[in-house]
């Protein structure tokens, strides 16, 4: 099974600061650099089709990046850098990540081409990438749907009394389709604010049980009652 859905891999190598970051800088590279080379020595190895698509938007040098990588077909790995300027720290991780796939998909000529994407974590690899990126395809491709995502939905852990969510959006890996995207998803971002408890993965879930409904105020109330 060939699966040729780009696969998108957002980053932030430095976090200039931002509240409920993660490790140094230089840590954070070399996780990209790990979670890259796997995809490469892996999905790239394996299906002369596949692609990758590495977004970055806090202005790191990318050249540093590529130097720890292993060789690799350049035709077949596209690096787009952002401008730090266009993010907005105060608002978390969840708004800039969002706002990062949003120019990643009208930059991206491997996306442009495929019509559709794979989008995962940039600073972990996900081992069984081949497995997702074959259902994945399936289901965009071969059944014509517009999404293949993870949604967590259950009162398991209010049961237990844990005070975590059993409601939320998997925003580690998904697939959807570049309309799709676009029409439905690209606009959430403005509704993201990790500070105001409007993480990305509350967000992404309303937004999926609400039947794929763009920003309106509708959702905008849905969005400020859910917890």
């Amino acid at each position: 099974m060939e699966y040729n859905l780009p696969l998108l891999m957002t980053a932030s190598v430095s976090t200039h600061g931002m509240k409920g970051a993660c490790f140094t800088d230089a840590e954070r590279e070399g996780m990209y650099a790990g979670a890259l080379s796997y995809y490469i020595s892996t999905i790239l190895a394996t299906n002369p089709k596949q692609t990758i698509v590495f977004v970055e938007n806090s202005g790191w040098d990318l050249q540093s990046l590529k130097h720890r990588l292993p060789q690799y077909d350049e035709e077949r790995v596209e690096f787009i850098g952002l401008n730090p300027q266009e993010f907005d720290i105060s608002r978390g991780k969840g708004y800039n990540e969002l706002l990062m796939i949003n120019k990643a998909v009208s930059l991206s000529r491997f996306i442009k081409s495929a019509g559709a994407f794979f989008k995962v974590t940039g600073r972990y690899p996900i081992y069984n990438s081949c497995y997702f990126l074959e259902h994945a395809s399936r289901t965009l491709y071969n059944k014509n749907r517009n999404m293949y995502c993870d949604v967590k939905d259950h009162s398991l852990y209010d049961k237990l009394k844990l005070g975590w969510t059993g409601h939320s959006f998997e925003c580690r890996l998904f697939g959807v389709k570049a309309d799709y995207y676009n029409k439905e998803i690209a606009p959430l971002y403005m509704m993201c604010n990790d500070y105001d408890g409007n993480l990305l993965e509350k967000v992404l879930f309303i937004n999926v049980n609400w039947g794929g409904r763009t920003y309106n105020a509708d959702f905008a109330e849905n969005l400020t009652l859910a917890g």
